[in-house]
């Protein structure tokens, strides 16, 4: 159960229990699969576990759980900001988020969302914010989503 941080020029990312704000162009962070987990701790309500700021970002082979049932409050598990563009979401478990599983913010163009599980999500699976000047060239295929609360 190890992640793995594939960037060039880039020594260490560290995981740390608020938010991680990755601001480095084609980095991707993989897992080995379902055991690979980041997880909100206990209260701490973050507005999102994992932000990406720079383009070409992958996240792969690993899961994330918002810990819904000890948080108060929450947005996303998962933001592309802008400046995310080309990012890469694939084979994703994202698991109990109090808001939405994954928000695409204003301006982030081709994002590929793909083939990932979604449960135990309070608000939207994947949230196109303003999807008028998000959705160009974007692709999500092949997902699952399973027992929201929400809208799905």
């Amino acid at each position: 159960m190890s992640l793995t941080i594939a960037a060039p020029d880039l020594t260490i990312i560290e995981v740390q229990t608020l938010t991680q704000t990755v601001s480095k162009a084609n980095v991707t962070f993989y897992g080995e699969g379902f055991g690979t987990v980041i997880t909100q701790p206990n209260a701490q309500n973050l507005a999102q576990l994992v932000k990406l700021t720079a383009p070409f970002i992958t996240l792969s082979s690993l899961r994330i759980n918002g810990n819904s049932a000890n948080q108060a409050s929450g947005t996303s598990l998962v933001s592309i900001e802008a400046g995310g563009n080309d990012a890469m979401i694939q084979n994703l478990w994202i698991t109990n988020a109090k808001g939405h599983a994954l928000q695409i913010r204003p301006l982030v163009l081709r994002t590929r969302v793909l083939d990932n599980y979604f449960t135990g999500i309070g608000n939207l699976g994947v949230h196109f914010y303003n999807n008028f000047t998000t959705k160009v060239d974007s692709v999500v295929v092949g997902n699952y989503f399973a027992a929201f609360s929400g809208t799905g």
